[in-house]
């Protein structure tokens, strides 16, 4: 856009200046250059693009009609128009109103960092060098500003139960401090999973106000905002010094948020909110509640990210040199990105790639830094033959989700579709006890890291002669011996299609 000067160099940002305290439909900022270590202080907006808003309930009246996934917001940048989507307006919006710069929680900068801002995306050299140093940015800025979008009539429910929770959870300040700190938590070596059910046990034990079978839908409407979906959170918030959760006008810490989904976790309450177990306990409820009537919505949503954010958020103590590269990608492969790339370039900066590509020759140092002209297909394949070169095994094939699951069709048949979810799950987390040899290193084929072959060695057991037929059975569809009849029984995801056994 015109409003874009260039950057200085690869390590150069673009900075937002806000016209603060102006209440206005349409936000105005100025776009300065800065390099990286001499900027001044700034914050940066963690935050979704598209829809804010739970997919089980119905849009505020506000936002009804509105298409959240065009540029077709006008704000001024410079004093130019410049087009935004409609989350990010509404946050412009919010943050620009403040008289002063101060949100409850946190001292807002002059600046702030916001990528569809400060980041010209129709560059896509630009675009690569800036996520490149994303994880920098973000672990510098002052606080992050974590934008959940606007507001609606659940979030004080959803809030109060936050606010009753977090007192009684110290932090860990890494992951080896989790004993300590579950050690330190008042009183909750006495609750149980059901106590969360139970009036009476809740007042007794933690003495705070039973919450209602509407506040809990609240809360796991909360936690139904795509933005705890997305990819780009874990390194947003991770690296963050200070993150604050703002909803509308609504804010808390994240320190307190995060403390809150903690407890759930250490006291076994997460289970509990499962929506088929949920369903059948506060049954009466949700059947004679008026208030639960607008909410039943989100217990037909399959289960929050509610457990994989507290699994890594709530522990701000990242390794020096990040966390392993293939488990992570394991775990957060069910998350969501805009662009497939970022499902891979958005663990960069919390991960231990650049030690892992250090270990593989200087020909293929390059390999996992955010390139968005290499295909989804070719990078998908570099990291998984990276990983295999570095791991030394193929343990990471268990990863491979079934082949109706698969969406990117080019990819080859022993690469994993990281779009999609892994569905079935691996069998085992061991993944030795399914090794048919005693040998399971695998030596490097020798092959560049775009092939779509994978070469391995195997054994010849033996040949197979003949084979039985079953009678066709009532689809019209011939079953193969017994392991045709076990097929029949299986779900259909296990399946080629649909229609056909394999």
């Amino acid at each position: 856009m015109a409003c874009y000067d260039p950057l200085l160099s690869p390590a150069s940002i673009r900075l937002v200046k806000l016209h603060r305290g102006l209440i206005t439909d349409q936000p105005s900022f100025a776009l300065d250059v800065f390099h990286l270590d001499g900027s001044p202080p700034f914050d940066a907006l963690s935050y979704t693009w598209g829809n804010p808003f739970p997919e089980c309930l119905p849009l505020p009246e506000s936002h009804v009609g509105v298409d959240f996934d065009l540029d077709s917001e006008t704000t001024l940048c410079n004093g130019r128009p410049f087009k935004v989507r409609r989350n990010l307006l509404d946050a412009l919006r919010r943050l620009q109103a403040l008289p002063t710069p101060r949100l409850d929680h946190i001292h807002q900068s002059e600046y702030i960092w916001i990528d569809a801002i400060c980041i010209d995306q129709s560059n896509l050299e630009e675009r690569a060098g800036q996520v490149q140093i994303m994880g920098k940015i973000y672990a510098q800025a002052e606080a992050v500003i974590v934008w959940l979008g606007e507001g609606d009539e659940t979030v004080p429910a959803a809030l109060s139960i936050i606010h009753r929770l977090a007192p009684f959870v110290e932090l860990p300040e890494s992951s080896r401090d989790q004993a300590a700190a579950r050690a330190g938590m008042q009183g909750l070596s006495q609750i149980s999973s059901y106590d969360i059910h139970d009036p009476a046990a809740i007042r007794q034990k933690l003495g705070i106000e039973f919450p209602e079978t509407h506040e809990w839908l609240a809360f796991l409407v909360l936690m139904a905002r795509p933005y705890f979906k997305r990819a780009w959170i874990l390194q947003e918030i991770i690296l963050a010094k200070s993150p604050v959760v703002v909803i509308g006008s609504s804010s808390c810490s994240f320190e307190m948020f995060s403390a809150a989904l903690y407890f759930l976790a250490w006291t076994g309450w997460a289970p509990q909110l499962d929506p088929e177990l949920f369903r059948g306990v506060r049954r009466v409820a949700l059947e004679t509640d008026e208030r639960c009537a607008a909410l039943r919505g989100v217990l037909d949503l399959e289960y929050t990210p509610m457990l994989s954010v507290t699994s890594i958020l709530t522990c701000s103590g990242m390794p020096e040199e990040g966390w392993p590269f293939q488990p992570l990608l394991r775990q957060h492969r069910i998350r969501e990105a805009t662009d497939p790339r970022d499902k891979i370039y958005s663990l960069i900066g919390i991960s231990r790639v650049t030690a892992l590509q250090t270990q593989a020759d200087s020909h293929v140092s390059g390999i996992l830094k955010p390139n968005y002209r290499l295909s989804v297909r070719t990078l998908y394949i570099q990291t998984t033959r990276l990983i295999l070169r570095e791991r030394q095994n193929l343990h990471l094939l268990l990863g491979k989700e079934s082949p109706i699951k698969t969406k990117l069709r080019d990819l080859p048949s022993w690469i994993s579709d990281y779009t999609v979810a892994q569905v079935p799950g691996m069998m085992t987390d061991d993944a030795k006890a399914w090794c048919a040899s005693d040998e399971p290193r695998w030596d490097w084929d020798g092959r560049g890291f775009e092939d779509p072959l994978l070469g391995a060695r195997g054994y010849c057991v033996g040949v197979v002669m003949e084979h039985s037929i079953y009678p066709v059975n009532e689809r019209q569809v011939p079953i193969l011996g017994s392991v045709g009849k076990l097929a029949e029984n299986l779900p259909v995801y296990y399946r080629d299609d649909a229609s056909k056994p394999t």
